[in-house]
């Protein structure tokens, strides 16, 4: 996936398990977030992330492991 797939997927995900963010608190978080989880995955540099990695991506995001994303 890349990164703005990824970054349209964390935003819809954001609405659903973190409704509480509501307008700038959503780019708050994901600035704050995004680009250091990002850079986690994408250990190459390449713009991409597997997207059998992207589950583990998003929990990582969201800062809660035990979220069910299939």
């Amino acid at each position: 996936m890349d990164k703005k797939g990824a970054t349209s997927v964390a935003k819809e995900l954001l609405a659903e398990w973190k409704p509480e963010l509501k307008g700038t608190k959503v780019e708050d978080y994901m600035n704050y977030n995004f680009d250091d989880t990002w850079d986690h995955f994408d250990v190459n540099k390449t713009g991409h992330v597997e997207i059998e990695r992207m589950s583990s991506f998003y929990k990582m995001f969201l800062k809660d492991y035990t979220l069910d994303l299939q």
